[in-house]
């Protein structure tokens, strides 16, 4: 099959049941075959340990004979550990969570291996990735987050709100030149047609910061040095909230980007079974219930939504990168300092 393609999710107000349920009997004969071959322990490499240390817990609770370790690596710093395990013929890692950009380019170089979760029927043809070398398990929606001591503009929110003259001066983002949360979403949304170049000279004029980290941009909207973070997940702004921090999430009218989380098994992985029952889990009835919780979607048919959510545009695979090249000229353009 070919690379992952473009979905534009619209979603009714009436949500139906999961398309299939996992069997309880299922994922315990996995987990009975993962113990039998003493694999009792199972090496993720993801990018934020901290956003997924709920989903992690989760699953231990219910394998506690199952021992998840978690490296936080991601783009570069990933390959590179993955090559020098390489080298030395003894792989460590066995499971990748990772966002969606990066599995061609490890099924391409052959870091995975061919796998299929209990469930894969329940996800649509476009979250399985080239000859089932990964899933895109979650989607992550993206959209604004205002400091509500500083901004307080009723809905309903569009895209164009964002060159609105009083936001001049006051929104942050990631850098437009790296692949970042900022930038794929707003390829995303130019590759959806809800932006256009207008709107990208419009955007440029409202000298949006540069953040040096998601967390830089986190803490500066948080505290109002910068009260709009166009680019922010939800599953973010949750925390923020958490915290206690005076924020709000604007889900738009013209629909919201989504980031996809995509999981892969490593080719070599020494805890391959203990894998494919991670990412059995991962796509089964409890983890669809936590990921909603923790501010995700899943992919698997029927998965419940965030509430006011009503369009999730998201772009994976081989479109994405493409549309991440069409975009590289016009983040040129936004002059972000």
């Amino acid at each position: 099959m070919n690379f992952l393609s473009k979905i534009t999710l619209t979603f009714a107000v009436a949500l139906v049941p999961l398309a299939t349920a996992h069997a309880q009997d299922s994922l315990e004969s996995l987990h009975q075959q993962a113990v039998d071959a003493g694999q009792t322990e199972i090496n993720v490499y993801l990018p934020a340990v901290r956003a997924f240390q709920p989903l992690i817990d989760k699953f231990t609770e219910a394998y506690p004979d199952i021992t998840v370790t978690t490296t936080e690596l991601s783009g570069p710093a990933l390959f590179a550990r993955l090559e020098a395990e390489k080298a030395t013929g003894a792989m460590n890692a066995d499971f990748i969570i990772s966002g969606d950009l990066d599995f061609p380019v490890l099924a391409e170089d052959g870091w995975l291996q061919a796998f299929e979760p209990l469930g894969v029927e329940s996800l649509g043809e476009a979250y399985v990735g080239a000859d089932n070398g990964w899933i895109v398990w979650a989607l992550g929606p993206v959209g604004v987050v205002v400091n509500t001591t500083v901004v307080d503009k009723d809905g309903p929110h569009s895209w164009s709100d964002l060159n609105s003259p009083e936001f001049a001066g006051k929104m942050v983002i990631n850098n437009p030149a790296t692949p970042s949360t900022s930038t794929v979403s707003m390829a995303t949304l130019f590759a959806e047609g809800r932006i256009d170049d207008a709107w990208v000279d419009g955007f440029a004029a409202q000298n949006p910061s540069t953040a040096a980290s998601t967390s830089a941009m986190m803490q500066s909207m948080a505290t109002g040095q910068y009260p709009v973070a166009p680019f922010l997940p939800y599953a973010l702004y949750r925390v923020l909230a958490a915290q206690g921090a005076p924020v709000d999430f604007w889900f738009m009218e013209d629909g919201n980007p989504a980031m996809p989380l995509s999981a892969g098994i490593v080719a070599g992985a020494p805890h391959a079974d203990a894998g494919r029952l991670f990412s059995s889990w991962l796509i089964s009835d409890q983890g669809v219930a936590l990921q909603n919780s923790l501010g995700q979607i899943s992919t698997v048919d029927g998965a419940p939504k965030q509430e006011g959510l009503t369009e999730v545009l998201a772009v994976t695979g081989q479109d994405l990168s493409d549309a991440l090249s069409d975009w590289k000229s016009r983040a040129a353009r936004l002059g972000a300092n």
